[in-house]
């Protein structure tokens, strides 16, 4: 199969880390793989260091949150020249099909002419986001990595869900004898909750002096000021930041307790399932999908309601009982083992791709082109 992946950020998040992890086991069917995505951020040097011949989208970068009247012309605008270059792509390699990970990349899969995967990552629920995705997803294949997300999305079609998955980063117990470290890692952003963390930091004072407090992260495509305001909250309080880390099992060193203080908006964090992978225990607000991986007690601790003051009271009650948190965290590890592996997920992903195109499609195109050596990154005028 020749198959075109569309990415909608060339910066590195969770849905991209999700399609990275997809590639080895497109290549191991023997598909031919080429990409399309807006700027040249570490995603798009990533997919050119693993010799995916990438083509640069004139589509300029959008911040998460309200949009105004000018981003969306400037959308349309940068849609006719990105769906210009994605039907020449389909011409010049023959593609078969497209996987598009990120609404964003909709339209100019949509108008390409050949048929396409939809892989949701996010809840849609804005009206702009709704009406792309009834136009667009009427004949195509539709993955959700939640039933969080894929509840929006049924009155125009049927998705498949496919939770997220992670490598194995190997086992390792509570550590005794030091202060325990309890830390958010991720993107610094308003959905992720890191002033919800430092708020509950505050609240817990000297409780449990014994403690750490770490960040984790930077404020890649978050609302301006953002990251200035966290900064400026914790400033007095025993929270240090450790920056942006490209390796999960850098990151979660970091920490001996994980807290998810996301906000509403998270579908699946993949930061869940590491820790359940790593043997760290998971604390998050019930919100967004987070309720689907984490059942209370068992494999991790909710926290009700979504409050700073209830973050802080969860907190200080398991730090007087590690042997629970040991427990868990075993928990978690078994889950993610039985139904969150690397393996699994890329079985089941490169498995409804298959039925996308019918064979004798696939054949006539691979035969049509022979191997060539991956052309160069390519920058669009």
């Amino acid at each position: 199969m020749n198959l075109l992946l569309l990415d909608q950020f060339s910066e590195m998040g969770g849905a991209q880390r999700c399609l990275l992890d997809l590639i080895p086991a497109f290549r191991e069917r023997g598909w031919r793989i080429s990409a399309a995505m807006p700027g040249g951020g570490p995603m798009f040097e990533r997919m050119a260091s693993m010799d995916v011949s990438v083509t640069r989208l004139p589509c300029r970068p959008y911040s998460s949150g309200s949009k105004t009247l000018g981003d969306f012309w400037r959308f349309a605008s940068d849609m006719q020249d990105a769906t210009r270059i994605v039907r020449q792509l389909v011409q010049e390699r023959a593609i078969d099909l497209i996987y598009v990970n990120g609404p964003r990349m909709l339209p100019a899969a949509r108008l390409s002419g050949v048929p396409f995967c939809f892989h949701a990552h996010n809840k849609l629920t804005k009206w702009h986001d709704l009406l792309v995705v009834r136009w667009a997803l009427r004949q195509a294949t539709v993955i959700a990595c939640s039933e969080f997300v894929a509840g929006p999305l049924r009155p125009f079609c049927r998705p498949v869900i496919v939770p997220n998955a992670c490598e194995d980063l190997g086992f390792r117990r509570l550590a005794s004898g030091r202060p325990v470290r309890i830390g958010v890692v991720g993107r610094i952003a308003p959905e992720k909750g890191q002033l919800e963390f430092v708020d509950a930091v505050r609240l817990l004072g000297g409780k449990i002096p014994e403690c750490r407090f770490v960040i984790c992260g930077d404020d890649v495509l978050s609302r301006p000021g953002y990251k200035d305001l966290v900064l400026r909250k914790a400033a007095g309080t025993p929270i240090s930041f450790a920056g942006w880390m490209n390796e999960p099992a850098e990151a979660l060193r970091q920490v001996d307790v994980l807290v998810v203080p996301s906000t509403g908006a998270d579908a699946t964090p993949r930061v869940i399932l590491e820790a359940f992978s790593a043997g760290v225990p998971v604390v998050a607000f019930a919100a967004g999908g987070i309720p689907e991986l984490v059942e209370d007690g068992e494999t991790g601790f909710l926290v009700h309601p979504r409050t700073a003051e209830a973050l802080a009271a969860r907190l200080a009650g398991l730090l007087h009982n590690t042997g629970e948190l040991t427990r868990v965290a075993a928990n978690a590890r078994r889950k993610w083992a039985a139904g969150y592996t690397l393996e699994r997920y890329r079985n089941q992903v490169a498995g409804l791709l298959e039925t996308c195109v019918p064979r004798s499609r696939i054949q006539k195109s691979m035969a049509a082109t022979a191997p060539t050596t991956p052309a160069p990154p390519r920058v669009a005028e």
